[in-house]
């Protein structure tokens, strides 16, 4: 589905006015749409949780699309949010976390389902928040979002 340029809000493809802002959107095909958003999705990062809940198997990827966590060894629970709407980024470190090269990422989004994810035990975790900060700007830049609408 195409987003709303001013606002960042998800629409039919034929709709001519944005459901969540009402501003007038040009009819979208999928051969309209840019030719960045529609690139194969790549890896940009994954990892688990270092010293963290060992037993939850937890699995943390990071595309040029979506932020995944996946949780379980039997039985499998998945949880992913759309770079495109991620509103900020939270870098946690205790002392022992510092002293180990460790932390938490919170990552607020704009999503109801999932307002925010919690990236526990990451190991160089200034490294691995910019990674993510760069492709969520990426993503909103392919998507058409600026920054002013996700306020």
């Amino acid at each position: 589905m195409p987003y709303c340029p001013e606002c960042g809000a998800q629409f039919d493809a034929g709709s001519k006015f944005c459901s969540a802002c009402g501003a007038q959107l040009e009819r979208m095909s999928a051969s309209s749409q840019p030719s960045r958003a529609q690139q194969p999705e790549q890896t940009l990062w994954e990892g688990r949780p270092y010293l963290k809940e060992p037993t939850k198997n937890i699995r943390y990827t990071l595309t040029s699309q979506r932020l995944i966590i996946q949780a379980g060894l039997l039985g499998r629970r998945e949880e992913q949010i759309d770079l495109g709407r991620v509103k900020d980024i939270r870098l946690t470190q205790g002392l022992s976390d510092r002293m180990m090269g460790i932390g938490q990422i919170e990552v607020l989004s704009t999503d109801p389902s999932t307002p925010s994810f919690r990236l526990m035990g990451v190991k160089d975790p200034q490294r691995v928040r910019d990674l993510i900060w760069n492709a969520v700007n990426e993503r909103r830049r392919a998507m058409g979002i600026r920054s002013r609408e996700l306020l």
